[in-house]
């Protein structure tokens, strides 16, 4: 009796395993199908089904709007062109710095790079083991001077910093007030910020201008640390700049609030850099007088465009531009009314240039 009730017992158990084996075989055909479907409706659609390279991509902040709009720009491109582009380092636990990252994107064998220069040493160093790897490394936005990098995706900072004077010039009520730029302090030695500067000194000595340039490093890692140091700034009603030219997108939106909460609206003119809603709301109702922008998802398709050249005839050019303009109180109420009523406040809007 025991024998039949063990034996009854086995089979029941066979049988329950053999319904659950049967129940993931059909799940995973299911999932096949499905994701067979996927891949016909990405075909469709002009996407590429398997990817033929791996490119990194390595900046600074994993959660900047400006280069989230890079890696998308970058990502969609590649999706097309048959290059995977990975966010690298953004799912790991822990903050490994951007030469960390670079590491380990050499050691993990990929076939590009498409990193922010930020004029290390140690960073040339790296970028120059990867070309010696094999591996393609193009910059954006941020140049490395320095390396042996091949190619260079960014806008000509000699003209942002022209325009960006030229808009500033227009703002000043004498010849010989202040103009302030704010430049980050962790770019203290960056050429790009040296570029910047002399295409505002260019734009002054060809009006024999008395105006001055002030430059003033900000710790722009934090938004706290950014605003207080702003707000020091401004404090001194004495020493106030008329004008504030702002070179990142947080530096801009702390500066707006800082007017705001000093009551100075007017008093001090900001000039932004990049923009979001609240940004373009800053221009629409004049506490911002313009901010300038950069075709950001333009930036990342040519730097995986550049790439895709590179591998595929083993040469490219060594700088491509990406065009950057103002956005005045005009522009800016057409791109609100663009934006409607149903985007969040404060949602980023990726950045555009003239066509």
């Amino acid at each position: 009796m025991k024998k039949r009730l063990k034996g009854n017992f086995i089979i029941n158990i066979l049988g329950l395993l053999l319904v659950a084996c049967i129940t993931v075989l059909a799940a995973v055909q299911i999932g096949y199908k499905d994701l067979m479907k996927d891949q016909d409706l990405s075909q469709e659609a002009g996407h590429i089904k398997e990817f033929r390279y791996h490119c990194a991509f390595i900046a600074q902040s994993y959660e900047d709007p400006f280069w989230d709009s890079i890696y998308e720009g970058a990502r969609n491109a590649g999706e097309v062109q048959g290059i995977y582009v990975e966010n690298y380092g953004e799912k790991l636990s822990l903050n490994y710095s951007l030469d960390q990252r670079i590491e380990m994107a050499i050691a993990a064998s990929v076939d590009a790079i498409i990193v922010e220069g930020d004029d290390q040493v140690s960073t040339t160093e790296l970028i120059d083991e990867a070309i010696d790897q094999g591996i393609v490394v193009v910059t954006v936005y941020q140049d490395q001077v320095q390396s042996r990098r091949r190619t260079f995706v960014g806008s000509n900072k000699f003209n942002m910093g022209y325009n960006l004077c030229s808009k500033a010039y227009q703002c000043l009520d004498d010849d010989s007030d202040e103009i302030m730029v704010l430049f980050d302090a962790s770019l203290d030695q960056n050429s790009e910020n040296t570029i910047l500067n002399s295409g505002m000194q260019k734009f002054l000595e060809e009006r024999s201008s008395k105006a001055v340039v002030n430059a003033q490093l900000i710790d722009s890692s934090e938004t706290y640390n950014t605003e207080e140091q702003i707000r020091q700034l401004l404090r001194n009603v004495s020493k106030r700049p008329k004008v504030i030219v702002c070179t990142n997108l947080i530096q801009t939106q702390c500066a707006y609030q800082t007017v705001v909460d000093l009551n100075c609206v007017g008093e001090v003119k900001i000039l932004g850099f990049y923009y979001s809603k609240a940004i373009l709301e800053g221009i629409d109702k004049g506490v911002i007088e313009a901010t300038m922008t950069v075709d950001t998802r333009q930036m990342g398709i040519e730097a995986v465009d550049s790439i895709n050249e590179y591998l595929g005839v083993g040469y490219v050019s060594d700088y491509i531009p990406v065009k950057s303009h103002i956005v005045d109180q005009e522009e800016a109420r057409k791109l609100l009314e663009e934006m409607g009523e149903e985007e969040k406040p404060g949602e980023m809007l990726l950045g555009r240039a003239e066509p």
